[in-house]
């Protein structure tokens, strides 16, 4: 039986790696093994600083042994999936953010909204999880965080020689935010505000 090596590169809460990165490991990575097929598990973000690099060796040496990559989604859905981001994540001609929040998210909401210079003409129109990923990101952004040093783009630029394969879909990661109600999608934005 053929021996298969895969590394799967899977996503972590980007609030737990400050701590964790901080020492000279610069990155985690798990090996998992049975008699004929070995993973390596390494952990991810989509989003960080330049001097996350060079990677552990061992990150790099296992990368290399692999013959498939497994990411959180197939990159190549990423251009599809704005359009799919637009059309769960916005609200329709003659709905918008106000009729779906309360008074009292919407007063906390709009002077962070106005300390990053985005209109509520605008904002209005995303429903309040897509608002909360916005603002998530503009806040790891304004700290240094860029997606082109995130460990899923790196590793997805080396793995042209390689099988790739994505654990979940675009479609499926938004269908878990689109089924969120309304009390829950509030409750998800004022975390993020």
């Amino acid at each position: 039986m053929k021996k298969h090596q895969w590394l799967i590169s899977l996503l972590f809460c980007i609030l737990l790696l400050p701590g964790i990165l901080q020492a000279e490991q610069k990155g985690l990575i798990w090996e998992v093994s049975s008699k004929d097929t070995k993973a390596y598990i390494v952990g991810s973000v989509h989003l960080f600083k330049e001097d996350l690099y060079p990677l552990n060796e061992q990150i790099e040496k296992a990368f290399q042994e692999s013959e498939v990559a497994v990411f959180e989604i197939d990159m190549k859905e990423m251009d599809s999936g704005l359009l799919q981001f637009q059309q769960k994540g916005l609200y329709h001609e003659g709905d918008s953010l106000d009729k779906h929040i309360s008074k009292e998210t919407l007063d906390i909401l709009l002077p962070r909204l106005s300390s990053y210079g985005i209109p509520f003409e605008i904002a209005k129109r995303f429903r309040p999880w897509m608002l909360a990923m916005t603002i998530q990101s503009i806040e790891y952004q304004k700290l240094g965080f860029r997606p082109e040093f995130g460990i899923d783009r790196y590793f997805y630029e080396k793995a042209k020689d390689k099988e790739i394969k994505g654990l979940e879909s675009i479609e499926y990661q938004l269908g878990l935010f689109d089924g969120f109600s309304d009390h829950e999608q509030e409750i998800y934005l004022l975390y993020h505000t």
